[in-house]
């Protein structure tokens, strides 16, 4: 984490006692002191650094922290935010023979990323892209949502993180939810016709007419 936000301070000039903002993302490492409070440390940051660690939240952790980003810096115009997101895989490598947590140490990888978002207008010129939209959607209210995936420890006392077939479900359902909010904001009426008629040719000559 400390060289993707050495690279990123250097690539815009921000020095880190310019940063107001810090906030850390990382589903399975949530170390004490906290990740946020080491880069703290690290780059010796001023005092009255707002710092957040955000962990635990799964693969959804980077748009969790955009979005937290996004709300800080609307409350407080002119600032600047250091975002990192990043994945640490060792503490939770699994060592035993459960089936369902095997395929956490395939299917993840460590690696992490730094950003400077602002809300001041004098850095608008400076930005590559701009953020005019973000949407959450939670599922932790459904059962199936809640355990389709945790760590904990398995029969024998081994730990690491269990991912059940619910898993793409859920996914599904989060994305099929949050792409009906967010389609009002990208598509324009005309994607709309072309959408409608599209839907409708289906209907009328089978579903391989596109």
């Amino acid at each position: 984490m400390g060289g993707a936000v050495s690279e990123v301070l250097k690539k815009t000039g921000i020095r880190a006692d310019e940063t107001d903002i810090l906030i850390t993302s990382s589903s399975v490492f949530c170390p004490t002191p906290s990740v946020a409070s080491m880069l703290v440390n690290m780059f010796k940051m001023r005092q009255d650094v707002q710092a957040y660690s955000l962990g635990g939240m799964g693969c959804g952790n980077g748009v969790v922290g955009i979005q937290l980003v996004r709300d800080v810096l609307q409350a407080h115009p002119g600032a600047n935010a250091l975002f990192i997101t990043a994945e640490i895989c060792s503490s939770a490598f699994y060592m035993g023979r459960d089936q369902h947590c095997l395929v956490s140490n395939a299917l993840f990888r460590m690696g992490g990323s730094a950003s400077i978002l602002t809300s001041g207008k004098s850095q608008q010129y400076r930005c590559k892209y701009q953020l005019t939209h973000s949407e959450r959607i939670h599922t932790g209210a459904r059962d199936s949502g809640f355990n389709c995936m945790y760590f904990g420890p398995d029969s024998e006392g081994q730990k690491g993180i269990f991912l059940y077939k619910e898993l793409p479900v859920e996914a599904s359902i989060a994305l099929e939810n949050c792409l009906k909010k967010i389609t009002p904001q990208i598509m324009t009426w005309g994607q709309y016709a072309e959408a409608a008629l599209a839907i409708g040719k289906r209907k009328w000559y089978g579903k391989d007419v596109v």
